[in-house]
């Protein structure tokens, strides 16, 4: 019944769709790469509307930067997001694991309900976007 419940609230928030902005927060040391197109955006990836980080602290703890082997840390002096509008929103799928219908696997903190385990003041729904956007 639980589970049942879950996949019910992760499924009432909407899915990204052509003129949704979302979002990608990624290490500084990565800019370069991200800005000659080395690399694209793909990986664990949130709507804007659902958390603008204002500090590297806020993003750290809202979308869990604290996985294993992290190059993230919560004393960050600066990360860096991109901000873009999906071109594809069939790129985009909500993170969830084998156990609650998805086919995700991932080390902690990965819930894999489709929601961060954030340890800010609220939880982030969370998607996975398994193939490369390209931005511009």
């Amino acid at each position: 019944m639980e589970i049942k419940l879950l996949k019910q609230v992760r499924e009432s928030v909407p899915m990204p769709n052509k003129n949704t902005l979302m979002q990608k927060v990624f290490p500084i040391k990565g800019l370069e790469k991200y800005l000659s197109r080395e690399y694209e955006v793909r990986g664990f990836v949130s709507r804007l509307e659902d958390g603008i980080f204002r500090n590297p602290e806020e993003a750290f703890k809202a979308i869990r930067l604290d996985y294993k082997g992290t190059v993230f840390s919560g004393d960050d002096d600066a990360v860096c997001i991109i901000r873009y509008s999906s071109k594809d929103s069939i790129k985009v799928k909500i993170a969830r694991s084998p156990e609650l219908g998805g086919d995700l696997v991932q080390a902690p903190p990965y819930t894999g309900n489709g929601f961060t385990k954030s340890t800010k003041s609220h939880i982030v729904p969370e998607f996975y976007q398994s193939e490369i956007e390209k931005l511009i």
